[in-house]
Formats: C-alpha cells, structure tokens, sequence
C-alpha cells in the first residue's frame, strides 16, 4: 500500500525529519527522511542582476535582483563591500526559485566598490555571487572634440562630433559642455565585451542661439568615477570675416582676363558675386574646415580686361545664416592700384634748340616713364587754354616699364612771348593731377667754354688723341656742342656729348664734349674750335685752340749761357717733346749739383722752354776755370760753356759765348743785353701765358 503526506515549505524546515510507521501483523516498520537527503548533490544556482549604469545616473532609486534556484528554503543574505545589508530587501518564492531584491539609493549604489548575493542552507552550508561595481581598470581614452563637415555639406546646420578611441569594453555616457555645464541630453553607450578597445563617434547638433565667447566640449563619463574631456573648441559663433584679392596677372598686355577672389571665414558662410549690384555666377566654391571648426569658403570669378579697366565695380557679399550676418567687400581697378602707382615720371622738355629760329610752330614733349601708362590721360594748357596734343610714341621695355611721347605744337610767337605751356597728366583713379610747366627762360645764363688738349704723355705712343671741351655756367640745360677741325664740320661720330648735369648746390647747368684726334691729324699747324649753341645767344659761342700737336713735332733746343753777380743761367728754349736734361761740368770733368732747373714750360706754339740756375761763390770763380751747361735732349745734345781768364785786368769782362776779350764799355753793354733779353724772355713768357688765359675764358 502507499501512503502520502504532502506538506508546505514552512512545515517542512531543511533540517526537520519525517518518520513514516506501519504494521504487518503485528509487526512495526519505519523509515526516516529529510529534504537534504532528497537533494544530495544539489547546490542552489545564483543569478545576480544589477542595475543599468543609465538607470544609476538617471534614477534616485536603484534595484539590485538575486534569483536563487533551489528547493530548499535557504535563507538569502546582501553584502555591500562585505559588510551585511539589513534595509532594503524584499524577498518571494516562485517555484523553486527565492527572488531577492535589494533597493538603495543611486548615490550609495555609485559609491559601491563591489555587491555580493548569498544563500545559507542546512543542506549546503552557503554559495554566493559578487558583481565589481566599479568595473575592471580601464585604459585611458582619447576624446577630441571637432566639427562635422559632412553634416554642413549635407544643410545640417552646426554639429559637433566627440570623437573617442581607445575604449574599453564598458558603460558610460558621452555628453557636450557648453561653458563647463551639460546642456545636451546624454547619449549612453554599452559597449560589448572585445578583447580590443573601441572607436566611436556621437553627434550633437548645435541649436541658436549661441554667443559669439562660448566653449564646447565633449565630455566621457565611463563607469562612475572615471571621467574623460576634450580640449574646448571656441570662435564657432565670432563675427564673419572676408578678404577680397585679386590675383596677378600681366595687365600690361591689355588682353589678358582678371581674376578676382573672395574668401570668407564663419560658421556657416555662403558667397554671393555682384557687378554694379547685379548678381553674377561664380565657379563652384572650395569650402575647407579648420580645426577651430569654422568654415572657410573660397570663391572666384573671371572678368574681362574690357570691365576691369573701365573700373567696374565688384562685389563679395558673405552671408552666414547661423549668425544672421551678411558682411561685403567691394573691388576695382582703382580699389588695388597703390596711391605710388597713381604717379608716374612726368619730363616736360621745351622746343629743341635747332627749331627756335622758325617762325612758324615749335614742339614741346612730355614723356611719361613708368608701368602701365594706358591708365593715364594727358591734357595740354597753352597760355591757360587747354589744347590737344599732336602726337604720341609709346614704348615697352624687356623690364616692365613703358615710356610715352607726347607731343604738341605751339606757336613760335607764343613761345616767344614767354606764355606758359602745361602737360597735366591724370591716372584714372587719382583725383588730383601731375602737373609740369614749362615756357621760355626770361633770364638765360650763357655758357663759359674751356678747351684742354692732349698732353705729352697721353700723345706719346699712342694712336689717337682726346681733346676736352669744358661747357659751365648755362641755364637752361639745352646745349648743343659740335668740333670744328680747321674752318671744317667735324662728323658726330667723332666727339661724344655728356648730359647736361646740375650740381647740388648750383643754378646753372654743366657738360663736356670729348673730341678723339687720330695721329694722321697730329701736324703742327692744327686748330681746331668747340661751337656751343645756347638759348642765350643768337650767335655760337666758340673757342679755339691752335697747334695743339706742337709739342709733338720733334724740335731740337737752342741754348744761351748768361752771367749775373753770384750765378749762371742756362735758357734752353724751341724744343720738343718736353722731356729734357741739363747739367753742370766744371772742366768738363767734375759735376756740379748746386743748381736749380724749373720745370719745361710750354708756349702757344707748343715749343717749350727751361732754365737752370747755377750758384756760384767767389771763391769758386778761379781764372780759368770753365763752367759749361750740358743739355740732353731726344733730337739732340749740345753744350754751351764760359771761363774766366787768368790774367784779367780791372774792367776787362768776357761774352759769356766767347773767349776775346773786349773792352770795359763793351763789357756793359753785354751786360745791359743780357739784362734786356731776360726782361724781354719774361715779359713774353707772361704775355704767352695771359693770352693763352684769355683764349681759354672766351
């Protein structure tokens, strides 16, 4: 037979016995039991969940659940830290399975290192459960903050990405900081178990408004305790900016297209091409973002040559919606032409010298010397009234400058009559004009000419010799210098003009004019006139100079000895070239030294003439001793020499060329000869040399 007993859990605690007793005949049976010896080997599974890290941040209150499977009625335990929980905790029985929750408040559940679940039973002593809290360590991520360009090209407005790297496999949050407070909804992220780290990217989209000093951030809360940010990204909302360039080109061909460019820097800019307030179409824009997250926006437009030097006006308009802000910047020819550009070199030159003896018209030129001269107007003013010019010669130049001509012609009475001529020249984007004036001198200087020939040194072995014409004192600048070779026009190509030079310091102008002489010209009758024309005179003025190769005709000396109280003088003259040497024998055997030579002088016929003086003592002048003077030239030596008698009576005195006596009254006469002919040798000495003066003055 069977008999059952069925009884509740709570009747039937885990270390209770139940006894079951029967009778056979007289006979008693029994048998014993309990739940432990039901279940032997059984050990109570344990399932411990606790609360999602987005339930911690976002609740006040949190939940942990321990689900116990056992058929035993064990008795379920909660430690925090290891410490024992009494509060808190609620329990139920589902089958075979004890549910135990632990409720605590998110502040105490964050501060938790670890949380463990036991079960205590007669039957299997204790199992337990332990959940780290606080997770495993964790490596340390990369946060960067930056701006989504995809998002802009995409008309997103502003969005920020929080780029993150190296993350572990856990729980956490990423959020934006605004200024240092969270102002976004947080965006969580639960991470699966990997063996490698994780990359991820979350996007916050930025709503207006926003001011202009604001800081973003992006913030990464992983667990807890552990948090991460990036570097704070600024500016996003700073006013928008604009620069309007043009790029260079070689405007100077007059053909060539320009091309203009316009960038403009915000949060979100957009770029618009106007002409004379009309919208223009652009080629697509480059739209670059920069790590401070503002956008850069670069825009360019091709005009023609034609629009561009008319001076139309151009327009950049940058419009950032985000901001609400349109900003423009406006460009012109006129707009990038440098004031140092809107001048150029004015020269204003009056009639040339060999056209004011005509009655009829004269020229007056004004040339311009710099680049791009195609910007600039010319305008004449004769006499105040204005008048057009006649002609115009333009030139470029291999290193980028151009030089214009103009041209106009006025009357020679005008001229004449001192009225004032004026060359105005405007560029087109100058408000204020070059002016240069420019009539007859009222009050002109004439030049003083001054003629230098060749020297001996610069003849000798040589094949050409150069003549100088010194032109000084003139005003105005104008001169024209020609050569004339006995009576007769010299060629241009012979002589060389310098430019008329004005020295610091000096009104009047000067120059000089270089005349190359070949050999076959070198005779000795050569002359040869500089011609000068000047506004100062109606006439030429001229100077001439005459035997200019003189001293290059070989000419033997001539030498006279003459005697005074304490000296002898040896005048060697008629000579040519220059160089020449005298000395002095005693007895034609020793060398005297105590005398004096002067330099070789040079006459208006190019011969040339020297003395040299001998010291004499009394002592020295022995009878019969004789002195002669020895000179030594290329085309000759001689000698000339004088003696004192030995036996000499009072009064008796010798020629100084001859050895006869002669008498006392004869001796004076020589004397007095003498005398006169060194007078008259140094009156024509100075006479040479004032006259050659006064040729080289006039």
């Amino acid at each position: 037979m069977n008999s059952r007993l069925v009884l509740e859990q709570k009747e039937f605690p885990n270390d209770s016995k139940v006894t079951c007793k029967a009778t056979h005949n007289g006979k008693s049976y029994s048998g014993t039991t309990s739940i432990c010896s039901a279940y032997p080997l059984s050990v109570p599974s344990i399932q411990l969940e606790t609360p999602r890290f987005r339930t911690v941040m976002e609740q006040k209150v949190v939940t942990a659940t321990c689900v116990v499977q056992t058929a035993v009625n064990a008795k379920i335990y909660w430690l925090q830290d290891g410490k024992d929980i009494k509060t808190g905790i609620t329990e139920s029985r589902t089958g075979q399975n004890i549910i135990s929750n632990l409720t605590l408040q998110s502040d105490q559940w964050k501060e938790l290192n670890n949380i463990t679940c036991k079960a205590e039973d007669h039957c299997f002593k204790f199992t337990q459960k332990t959940i780290n809290v606080k997770g495993a360590t964790l490596k340390t991520p990369t946060v960067v903050i930056r701006r989504s360009l995809q998002d802009l090209l995409n008309n997103d407005r502003v969005v920020l990405e929080c780029y993150i790297t190296q993350l572990s496999s856990s729980d956490f949050y990423v959020n934006l900081e605004v200024n240092g407070r969270e102002l976004y909804d947080k965006q969580y992220v639960d991470l699966p178990i990997s063996k490698t780290t994780h990359s991820i990217t979350r996007h916050f989209s930025l709503q207006k408004p926003h001011l202009k000093n604001n800081t973003f951030k992006c913030k990464l809360c992983q667990g807890f305790s552990k948090t991460w940010e990036s570097n704070s990204l600024g500016k996003l909302f700073e006013e928008p900016s604009i620069q309007l360039y043009v790029v260079p080109t070689n405007m100077s061909s007059h053909s060539e297209n320009q091309k203009l460019v316009c960038s403009g820097w915000g949060l979100n800019p957009k770029i618009k091409w106007l002409s004379e307030s009309k919208q223009i179409p652009a080629a697509a824009n480059d739209v670059r973002m920069g790590e401070d997250g503002r956008v850069a926006v670069t825009s360019y437009i091709t005009v023609t040559a034609k629009e561009w030097k008319e001076g139309n006006c151009f327009t950049c308009e940058v419009i950032d919606n985000e901001l609400d802000k349109l900003i423009s910047e406006n460009i012109s020819i006129c707009e990038v032409t440098p004031a140092s550009s809107q001048k150029v070199g004015v020269y204003l030159h009056g009639p040339p010298l060999q056209n004011l003896g005509t009655d009829g018209q004269v020229p007056v030129t004004c040339l311009l010397v710099g680049p791009s001269l195609g910007d600039f107007s010319v305008s004449w003013k004769v006499g105040g009234a204005s008048q057009k010019g006649d002609k115009q010669f333009h030139v470029e130049h291999s290193n980028g400058t151009e030089t214009l001509q103009i041209m106009i012609n006025v009357s020679a009475t005008s001229w004449h009559a001192y009225q004032i001529v004026s060359c105005e020249v405007k560029h087109r984007c100058s408000i204020q004009a070059q002016v240069e004036h420019i009539s007859k001198c009222r009050d002109p200087k004439p030049p003083s000419i001054k003629l230098v020939g060749p020297s001996d040194s610069d003849v000798l072995g040589s094949e050409n010799a150069t003549m100088l014409c010194l032109v000084s004192g003139f005003f105005p600048s104008e001169v024209i210098v020609l050569w004339k070779h006995g009576g007769s026009d010299l060629p241009s190509s012979r002589y060389s003009n310098s430019p008329s030079v004005q020295y610091v310091g000096s009104s009047t102008f000067s120059m000089n004019s270089r005349l190359i002489v070949p050999k076959s010209e070198w005779d000795q009758n050569s002359t040869y006139t500089c011609v000068v024309k000047h506004e100062s005179s109606d006439i030429p003025i001229n100077s001439t100079i005459e035997n200019v190769f003189g001293s290059v005709m070989t000419s033997p000396p001539t030498a006279t000895l003459l005697q005074g109280t304490k000296e002898l003088v040896c005048l060697v003259f008629g000579f040519s070239p220059s160089s020449i040497n005298i000395t002095w024998l005693l007895d034609n055997v020793t060398e005297l030294s105590e005398h004096i030579t002067s330099t070789p002088y040079r006459g208006p016929d190019g011969k040339h003439t020297v003395w040299s003086h001998l010291s004499l003592a009394p002592q020295d002048w022995a009878p019969g001793a004789v002195y002669t003077c020895r000179v030594t030239h290329p085309t000759k030596t001689l000698s000339v020499n004088t003696s004192k008698p030995e036996i000499m009576e009072e009064g008796v005195l010798f020629d100084l060329n001859m050895f006869d006596p002669i008498g006392g009254d004869g001796g004076e006469d020589n004397w007095k000869m003498a005398f006169n002919f060194i007078i008259l040798f140094l009156f024509s000495l100075l006479y040479s040399i004032i006259l050659t003066l006064a040729k080289a003055k006039s």
